[in-house]
């Protein structure tokens, strides 16, 4: 069991867990698949691939949920985490992993989740409150799903000029290094209803 503690974008006090680009990307569009960072990223370091893999085969086990919920307390016994991003890499694969997410974070209610997804055809209702769901949206995606209000749009081009004063822009070009560390905006308990990604 893998759980990352942030990478260059994240900054050091976001814990993070992770499973494997495109194979658990179930409602992933050509687009999607064509750019993805994370599978672009495995090419590089067939380490960060293996630990992935891990995960997912961990996740699999009935005893998922104490496994994740152990795993965060020992993170927490060396510094008070705040914050954590499901999925820097992958995807909710089946909605027997989603329960199993909702089930983990209702442990830990003072600390924010957050997370992007492109499974439309998963049931995405009733969220556990400290957890935030942006909905994946490219140039080509054509399926929406009908729980998750939070929308995030790769590349500006492509928002609805009717919100596109509502959205807010990720600083991350700006910012670069530990960027979401920085803003936090994200991984709060107000974050935005529309967000604007740049492709990195």
């Amino acid at each position: 069991m893998k759980i990352g503690e942030g990478n260059i974008k994240l900054g050091k006090n976001i814990l993070t867990f992770s499973l494997p680009a495109l194979k658990t990307c179930i409602g992933s569009t050509e687009l999607c698949r064509s750019i993805c960072y994370a599978n672009k990223g495995y090419l590089r370091n067939w380490k960060v691939e293996s630990s992935y893999q891990r995960n997912y085969e961990e996740s699999l086990r009935d005893d998922f949920v104490d496994l994740v919920v152990n795993a965060i307390r020992e993170k927490l016994k060396k510094r008070d985490f705040q914050y954590f991003r499901i999925h820097v890499s992958g995807d909710f694969y089946s909605q027997e992993y989603l329960e199993k997410w909702k089930a983990i974070i209702k442990e830990f209610p003072n600390m924010n989740f957050s997370t992007w997804t492109k499974s439309w055809m998963l049931d995405f209702s009733d969220l556990p409150k400290n957890l935030t769901c942006f909905y994946s949206v490219m140039a080509d995606t054509k399926h929406f799903s009908p729980h998750i209000k939070r929308l995030c749009f790769l590349g500006e081009e492509i928002v609805p000029d009717e919100i596109r004063k509502e959205a807010y822009v990720c600083p991350y070009k700006n910012i670069g290094r530990w960027a979401c560390e920085v803003c936090k905006r994200c991984y709060g308990f107000n974050p935005p209803q529309f967000l604007i990604l740049h492709k990195h």
